[in-house]
């Protein structure tokens, strides 16, 4: 249990993420009284104001050279950074850090993104790790030391979305054949997920399963659209849906999807495999990453070799997928229910209640505290 009254800031704070909702859910009951900004601004102003006991979270580190144009300006706001989180642990305020990413993604100052995770690294009372293969996969860009390291594993997304439709329904709704093998990429799409290996996939596994359709749903930049659309293969029903995909409406297109592809080029974690399991479809990722080693021996999860030709490799992950869809979307669906977004949130929690009142602070050079 808090003490009462203790303030916590979260950073950045975006109202839409579902993932902040459900980590929250607990320490928000038990008394934490919170608050967030998405700006190197904000969280200076916000940081300022914290004292001992109080907690800073650190997310994701994009907001911090948002805007950036120049070396030389990315460099002064990591300065900034650097100053607000030496701030916060010389008052005796904790700073927690959740590692999401190895690097922002399409960081375009990468080694200043690293001294990002380097200062966080030093200045953290506890780094938050979502599966025990999270230090050694950044460990090219930044070291943490492993005794400030505590696992609390992203939740599935049991019953926090909408969940109304039957797989025929979704598909007369969505326009999608009935009797299609459906391959779908649901979320955000950016470059790095590798949508040009999915749509080259898709034409080569269609020459064997002539009954194969496509779903893409999610926001895509307007420098990004046109290039995606001369992506889309041409052999086969796509349904696409370019822009923001309402939570209420996550359920329909996930229910049309027999499989969902994330051929995501270089990835830590993925809310998007979970969220797939949430709705019973299983998934295909890249083999040899993280990501499929975090899920080895999931029957939910299928992998494809990542090195050669990464279409030709995933097309063939499509094919032999089809014969085993049922058992896997029964094993997700499984899977979801063992580790709920309540489950979480007290796991969380108990990374709050065992810290101390008031958070030893850091030494006058900023060593990493041991």
């Amino acid at each position: 249990m808090t003490d009462g009254g203790r303030a916590f800031l979260v950073f950045p704070r975006w109202v839409s993420n579902p993932y902040l909702t459900m980590l929250y859910l607990a320490a928000e009951a038990d008394g934490w009284n919170f608050q967030g900004t998405t700006s190197l601004q904000g969280f200076e102003h916000h940081a300022e104001g914290l004292v001992a006991g109080d907690v800073a979270h650190v997310h994701w580190t994009s907001p911090v050279l948002a805007g950036c144009e120049t070396d030389a300006e990315a460099l002064a706001r990591l300065e900034r950074f650097r100053g607000a989180l030496a701030g916060l642990r010389s008052r005796g305020a904790h700073v927690l850090w959740t590692v999401h990413n190895e690097l922002a993604h399409d960081a375009r100052f990468p080694d200043v993104e690293k001294q990002i995770g380097q200062a966080l690294a030093e200045h953290a009372t506890v780094v938050v790790q979502l599966h025990e293969h999270t230090a050694a996969a950044v460990s090219t860009s930044y070291r943490i030391p492993p005794e400030k390291l505590v696992t609390v594993r992203h939740s599935s997304y049991a019953g926090v979305y909408p969940d109304g439709w039957t797989t025929e329904q979704a598909r007369a709704e969505l326009g999608v054949p009935e009797d299609a093998y459906v391959v779908g990429f649901i979320g955000q799409i950016r470059p790095y997920k590798g949508v040009d290996v999915l749509c080259a996939a898709i034409e080569a596994a269609a020459q064997r399963m002539p009954d194969l359709a496509l779903l893409l749903a999610g926001r895509v930049s307007a420098e990004d659209a046109p290039l995606l659309e001369k992506l889309l293969p041409a052999s086969v029903p796509v349904v696409e849906h370019l822009a923001f995909v309402p939570d209420e409406e996550l359920g329909l297109w996930l229910r049309a999807t027999d499989i969902v592809a994330l051929p995501y080029q270089r990835i830590l974690n993925s809310g998007s495999a979970l969220l797939a399991a949430s709705f019973g479809t299983p998934v295909v990722i890249p083999g040899s990453s993280t990501l499929s080693a975090v899920y080895e021996g999931e029957d939910w999860v299928r992998t494809y070799r990542a090195d050669g030709d990464q279409a030709a490799n995933l097309a063939d992950a499509l094919v032999e997928a089809r014969t085993a869809t049922a058992t896997a979307s029964e094993s997700a669906a499984r899977f979801a229910r063992e580790y709920t977004p309540w489950a979480m949130s007290r796991d969380f929690l108990a990374v709050l209640d065992a810290l101390p009142a008031a958070a030893p602070r850091d030494t006058p050079t900023n060593q990493v505290l041991r």
